[in-house]
């Protein structure tokens, strides 16, 4: 009688229990479905969440390999700052999820349509697909992948519904200028890095862009004919036209505004400057090397400000930092002009910079104690080329600086 009595509460409990859970089930999947708005995001590494792992697609559940899923391949991640975004009182990626490999969350009228990609250049948004390559430690096996474009990713998914869009957000132009690759250069390079060095990749980047030379290096004044041969006044060696950096740039913010309804309201954010300007000084006169009159000394001792179990690397000279927190910020004010002469047009596009106001980037650069920033890192196990020794996670958003862009584009 007393087991009876045992086995019936037991029974009782496990029914309350899993009735409980099933009402809590309920309750959650009642808010989502009742979650009709539709948000969009495009655009590069910055709103994927590179760095931020894990990737959507990185347990290979719907392909068997990663490498064969598109969503790994973007490195997008439920991390990212435009998940993180609250929307009538519901956090994006809590309510369903439209991906490049149409994964569904809850299902519900509205949704979160994510298409931003790690290493997308304006025109994977609007006209050129996105090639992604991945290689093994040993180079026994490589792959290679195309990625829809964005937009038309986004109309397919949408449908009609592209009209009832409420939010696009977005960040673009850094993959077009280079900044990460030219950093990653300097850091790697053997030592011997001057002034004309980085002056010179910036020179490359910005008569790309708008065909200015903006540093008058030896190398900028004896070959003016090197960036010539590449194109002038927008028109190439062989007479045909080069549609510049800047020009890709504007013209990807209006297809966005085209592809979607008058009301959208389109979110442009810009990026952070980079690099902590004192770090390198404060470190070399901690080691008794500032006042050195060596220059050779002080260049190839760089590699020894190395923080290994961090897999940070640290090899900038205050300078250089400077250097290219200077050419961020000025690209940031290209960015935010392109956004308003696109906004005399329709006013519904704005631009968020993160380097003012309350959530700002400034003073938490890579290298700072309280950074919102990576720095250099070595190769992670998520890397799409595990052969490279510096990972891609390097100067993104780490989890502060996705709070920090989330916070800002909140506002």
């Amino acid at each position: 009688m007393r087991d009876r009595s045992l086995a019936s509460v037991l029974r009782a409990g496990m029914i309350l229990a899993v009735t409980t859970a099933y009402l809590m089930l309920c309750a959650n999947t009642a808010w989502a479905e009742g979650f009709d708005r539709i948000v969009v995001s495009l655009g590069d590494s910055y709103s994927s969440g590179e760095g931020n792992p894990p990737f959507y697609g990185q347990d290979g559940e719907l392909t068997g390999d990663k490498r064969d899923d598109g969503d790994w391949l973007a490195h997008r991640s439920a991390n990212s700052w435009p998940g993180q975004l609250v929307l009538d009182g519901t956090t994006l990626r809590d309510v369903r999820v439209v991906l490049g490999a149409f994964r569904r969350r809850v299902m519900s009228p509205g949704g979160w349509y994510f298409y931003a990609s790690s290493g997308a250049v304006a025109t994977n948004v609007y006209s050129s697909e996105q090639e992604k390559k991945t290689s093994d430690l040993e180079g026994r096996r490589t792959n290679s992948t195309t990625l829809a474009i964005q937009l038309e990713a986004a109309k397919k998914d949408l449908g009609d519904r592209a009209e009832d869009v409420d939010y696009v957000t977005m960040t673009i132009g850094g993959n077009d200028m280079s900044f990460s690759e030219i950093v990653t250069k300097v850091a790697l390079h053997n030592g011997f890095v001057d002034r004309d060095y980085l002056q010179n990749a910036l020179n490359e980047v910005w008569y790309d862009y708008d065909e200015s030379l903006p540093y008058e290096t030896p190398y900028a004044k004896l070959f003016r004919s090197h960036y010539y041969r590449k194109h002038k006044d927008g028109v190439d060696k062989d007479g045909k036209q080069v549609e510049l950096k800047r020009s890709q740039i504007a013209t990807c913010y209006r297809r966005v505004r085209s592809a979607f309804g008058e009301d959208t309201q389109i979110i442009v954010a810009g990026y952070p400057t980079l690099m902590n300007e004192g770090k390198w000084d404060s470190y070399m006169e901690s080691m008794g090397w500032a006042n050195s009159l060596n220059p050779l000394e002080r260049l190839t001792n760089r590699w020894r400000l190395v923080d290994w179990e961090a897999s940070n690397v640290v090899g900038f000279a205050d300078w250089e930092a400077h250097l290219i927190n200077e050419n961020v910020r000025k690209f940031n004010g290209c960015l935010e002009s392109l956004v308003e002469a696109e906004a005399t047009v329709n006013e519904n596009i704005h631009y968020v910079s993160v380097l003012e106001g309350e959530h700002s980037f400034s003073g938490h650069e890579a290298y700072t104690d309280a950074s919102f920033l990576t720095g250099v890192m070595l190769v992670q196990s998520e890397d799409l080329n595990l052969r490279s020794p510096i990972s891609s996670y390097s100067f993104h958003p780490n989890e502060k600086g996705l709070e920090a862009y989330r916070d800002a584009v909140q506002e």
